[in-house]
């Protein structure tokens, strides 16, 4: 959950950022300077590494969201077994 919420934050800081310097470069849709250019880069090197931080740990919990499901198929399959 750490890792979630540390993306989280990481990824209002990147449109805090990108507001802040569309604000001060204006607001166009292809960048006019090399200064702009690099910010867009920084932005969407930001983005993408906090995107990845937030999925990665929703992976991991829906996998052992399926392997519990799992485990209780079994336990189910085995108690009718039983009787």
């Amino acid at each position: 959950m750490k890792k979630i919420r540390f993306a989280q934050k990481l990824v209002w800081i990147c449109f805090a950022f990108a507001f802040i310097y569309n604000t001060y470069f204006g607001w166009n849709m292809t960048a006019t300077s090399e200064a702009e250019k690099i910010c867009d880069s920084i932005f969407h090197s930001a983005l993408s590494i906090s995107l990845l931080i937030y999925l990665l740990p929703l992976f991991d919990l829906f996998e052992n969201l399926v392997q519990k499901m799992e485990r209780e198929k079994e336990n189910l399959f085995e108690n009718e077994d039983k009787n």
